[in-house]
């Protein structure tokens, strides 16, 4: 069955493999989206208080030959050179503010399957603390929806009008049953696709727990540590090295396709981000062919060293300066095989750090302004946290990793 095919009536007789399948086709064939964040900090001199209307103008939609583009402005004040200033504070603090707090508006979006987009127009204003001056507390002031979808025939994407949306999701919220009989055309097939799409997700969210559930093992896992006959051991050796990458390439190869498809579905990450992460695990996969390859040969090694089994020898005993002391360190050291496989275990720090801007990330791109999360970080951001955040919170991280390669690249 082909996905356009797919109707509430019909789902049932698909499995939830060609379902999970069949919705990822859909985003396969629709035109690629490019999502440009323009900053455009200086609008905020002539806005007393953050609203959509005040940017309106400036968002612009393009159905290209090849791509739809969505160019969307970031307002951030405190980016302003007149804030950028220590009046009253120590070197290196910028204390001015204006008196209601900075405003800020920015913009995200969900690529959902079958050719949906929302477009998510966010502001909010960043004000002191009440007990608190030195930190800032944020407050939504507004948010906008903007609505399209893919027609498979025209091969364009079609916008849905805000005020007939705003009027449906209305209905909806008093009415989970909602009938869009009479509502306009394009609302009933936003929200056709939108009920279609719940319906399979209520079929494959298990499917995605089961994914998590795996992620969590894998990410716990040490490379130092051996489990065997239900004792765990704690010691580096090549046994312990080599159930860790191959327990490793069996999450790569047998769990994380799977679960970038359903991450995909789910609207938890982008097709880019998709593409993105397919290429990393072909990476890693490479990364982890030159681990065992330094393995094996350390094996060789300590056995025509010790004449031993040279699986448990404890790696703390290797001769200092010997070949398979050198290849341990070629295995453990940073920016190898055991660190290569860790980072993308590891989501961002709560603080940026300049001398390590992508950890938690495996690109960026200067132009789009976007930053690619690697697996564990695909995950942290949806998540609860410790600290203070926000959608905001989280744009400025983003924008530090830019500021960060943008300005090493000038240099």
């Amino acid at each position: 069955m082909d996905f356009k095919d797919l109707t509430l009536d019909n789902i049932d007789s698909a499995t939830d493999d060609e379902l999970l399948e069949m919705m990822y086709q859909s985003f396969m064939e629709v035109k690629p989206v490019k999502f440009i964040k323009q900053e455009m900090h200086d609008l905020s001199k002539h806005i007393a208080k953050p609203r959509f209307d005040y940017i309106k103008k400036e968002i612009a939609y393009g159905n290209e030959d090849n791509y739809f583009f969505i160019k969307v402005p970031i307002v951030d004040e405190e980016e302003r050179s007149h804030f950028k200033v220590n009046v009253f504070s120590k070197e290196g603090f910028h204390d001015r503010m204006p008196k209601d707090g900075f405003m800020k508006m920015t913009s995200r979006i969900d690529i959902k399957p079958f050719g949906v987009i929302d477009v998510y127009f966010e502001g909010s204003v960043a004000s002191r603390k009440p007990h608190e001056f030195k930190h800032l507390n944020y407050n939504r002031s507004y948010e906008h929806i903007e609505s399209f979808y893919y027609d498979f025939d025209s091969k364009q994407y079609i916008g849905v009008d805000d005020e007939q949306m705003a009027e449906a999701r209305r209905g909806l919220f008093r009415d989970p049953n909602f009938d869009f009989k009479d509502s306009p055309e394009r609302v009933q097939e936003y929200f056709r696709r939108e009920r279609l799409t719940e319906a399979i997700k209520n079929r494959l969210k298990e499917q995605k727990e089961l994914c998590e559930d795996v992620f969590l093992a894998v990410k716990d896992t040490r490379y130092n540590v051996l489990i065997a006959d239900g004792i765990t051991t704690t010691q580096e050796n090549i046994t312990a090295a080599y159930s860790y990458v191959l327990n490793y390439k069996d999450f790569l190869n047998d769990t994380v396709p799977k679960w970038l498809k359903l991450k995909l579905v789910f609207a938890e990450i982008t097709l880019t981000e998709y593409n993105k992460l397919i290429q990393e695990i072909n990476n890693l996969l490479q990364v982890i062919a030159l681990g065992i390859n330094i393995l094996e040969r350390m094996a060789v090694l300590i056995q025509s060293k010790t004449g031993g089994n040279p699986m448990l020898f404890n790696w703390n005993g290797l001769d200092g300066g010997s070949e398979e002391e050198i290849l341990k360190q070629e295995f453990v050291k940073q920016n190898g095989p055991k660190d290569q496989l860790e980072r993308f275990l590891t989501p961002r720090p709560a603080k940026f750090d300049k001398y390590d801007p992508l950890l938690g990330f495996i690109g960026y791109d200067l132009e789009t302004k976007e930053v690619y999360a690697n697996i564990a970080e695909t995950e942290r951001r949806l998540y609860r946290t410790e600290e203070h955040s926000s959608f905001v919170a989280e744009e400025e991280y983003h924008s530090r990793i830019i500021e960060h390669f943008s300005s090493h690249r000038q240099d």
